[in-house]
């Protein structure tokens, strides 16, 4: 059996003990046969697809011959070479990259409360994004989940000998700067860690400008924020966004902090709206919190966009599902965790980072 990918498990460090378990695995059978295969290529570069094709065997058996691993018959390695040898095919950087590292993993270590990490689906996404890239590089996943009192314990931020690379989400700086780090350019972080560690993010401060222009836009004029923790790079990049159009518009911003979820959102507003309950508009750090900002907004008998108009961020599963449904800015989420994935393998230049568009979605939430 050639396993073209495996989630080997997700480790979560808590009070008052930890757990391991079994998350998840994806597995495609190689296929054999006797008869020849054409592949036609045209002025294109050959793929792992077109060597998988000519050698009559899966994807993911070619990226263990790619990548050297020891979990391919000799018969079948022979046979992708032949393939790979024939077409011209050149692997991908990442995949080269593993020959001769000790461990064909790649660790994805996540700082996020256990109900955020379960009921948030921007972590779906996120985990799709590092999966479809292992794919690619051959190499498995292994997820971690930490909260902050217990960052230290997790063994992929020991430092990335261990592994083929690590990703890191939302570790806050400080706590990233207090690991030491043997090899930083196998680490890449989601949202800005500490240097020299390479970053990716979406462009948050764009997108929440863009966000709080069109509630500007639309007639809007005294608007609120329910921000993320105050601590986490993403959440700042947006609430410094949302502050610079208003500061530019003569208008005073008001920001309340809340974690990345529904309840705590909830929560939030209840308290922002209680000391402004003349605010017209109300932009939100991620699509989950929205949800419960819009529960609290029913709770209170305010009509969404009537009275209130409401933004998100992410442009999620729940910015679809609400009633109004959310407008609420895009970014790429499976493609950032890709990318990090794959660059966390290949190896990254220290402190460089690489910034994602976002766009915004109007829905009926803001109009």
């Amino acid at each position: 059996m050639a396993v073209a990918c495996q989630i080997l498990a997700i480790t979560t460090c808590s009070l008052p003990y930890r757990r391991l378990f079994l998350l998840w695995e994806r597995s495609h059978i190689a296929r054999t046969g006797v008869e020849e295969v054409g592949v036609e290529l045209g002025d294109r570069r050959p793929t792992l697809e077109d060597v998988a094709q000519l050698a009559r065997v899966s994807r993911s058996t070619v990226s263990r011959v790619v990548t050297g691993s020891p979990r391919v018959s000799p018969h079948v390695r022979a046979r992708v070479e032949r393939a790979a040898g024939d077409l011209g095919y050149l692997p991908h950087a990442a995949a080269r990259a593993l020959a001769g590292r000790r461990d064909d993993t790649v660790a994805v270590v996540v700082v996020a409360g256990e109900r955020e990490f379960a009921e948030d689906p921007y972590y779906g996404r996120l985990v799709s994004g590092v999966v479809d890239a292992a794919q690619e590089a051959g190499v498995r996943v292994r997820i971690q989940r930490t909260d902050e009192a217990y960052l230290a314990d997790v063994p992929a931020l020991s430092g990335s000998a261990r592994f083929a690379g690590t990703v890191l989400v939302n570790v806050p700086h400080q706590l990233a700067g207090e690991v030491t780090f043997r090899d930083p350019r196998h680490m890449v972080s989601l949202g800005r860690s500490a240097d020299p560690i390479a970053y990716a993010n979406p462009d948050n401060v764009a997108g929440a400008r863009t966000a709080t222009t069109h509630l500007l836009a639309a007639g809007r004029s005294r608007i609120g924020m329910v921000a993320g923790p105050s601590d986490n790079s993403c959440s700042t990049g947006r609430a410094l966004g949302y502050q610079s159009v208003l500061t530019a518009a003569g208008l005073r911003p008001y920001v309340v902090f809340a974690d990345f979820t529904a309840p705590g959102a909830a929560a939030a507003a209840e308290g922002l709206l209680h000391a402004r309950p003349d605010l017209d508009a109300l932009f939100v750090a991620s699509d989950l919190m929205a949800a419960g900002v819009l529960q609290t907004l029913a709770a209170r008998g305010i009509r969404v966009p009537d009275d209130v108009a409401v933004v998100g961020f992410d442009d999620s599963v729940p910015a679809r599902c609400t009633a109004p449904a959310l407008t609420t800015v895009t970014h790429p989420v499976e493609q950032i965790a890709a990318w990090a994935t794959l660059t966390s393998v290949s190896g990254a230049q220290p402190g460089s980072a690489r910034i994602f568009p976002t766009a915004l979605v109007v829905r009926g939430s803001s109009t």
